[in-house]
């Protein structure tokens, strides 16, 4: 017999949004509550490798990473979630968002 544990989440469930430099590593921790600016460029100086242009995508949001976009959704849910004045997002489709994550040992 066969057990799998799995971890079902919603999005007001996330304490923190991280970013992780490709190159070296290191990474920016931020609160899903919070307006995010996420720097150009790796903040360790000794790689400083370019994580994005924001200003290519100005007035073309296709064109935004997804990566970006994604963050700056969950934001807004959370926002929307948590302020007892706007729209729910459940209340916009009839549905709610879970995430599920095998649970590591």
């Amino acid at each position: 017999m066969t057990f799998e544990n799995r971890r079902i989440v919603g999005i007001e469930d996330i304490k923190a949004l991280s970013v992780e430099c490709n190159n070296c590593k290191v990474r920016l921790t931020y609160s899903p509550d919070e307006a995010v600016k996420i720097p150009p460029n790796c903040p360790n100086q000794s790689c400083n490798v370019e994580w994005h242009t924001l200003d290519m995508y100005a007035g073309n949001e296709t064109k935004r990473p997804v990566l970006l976009k994604l963050m700056a959704s969950i934001m807004e849910i959370r926002h929307r979630l948590l302020n007892s004045d706007a729209e729910k997002p459940q209340q916009q489709v009839g549905f709610r968002l879970l995430l599920e994550f095998d649970e590591t040992n």
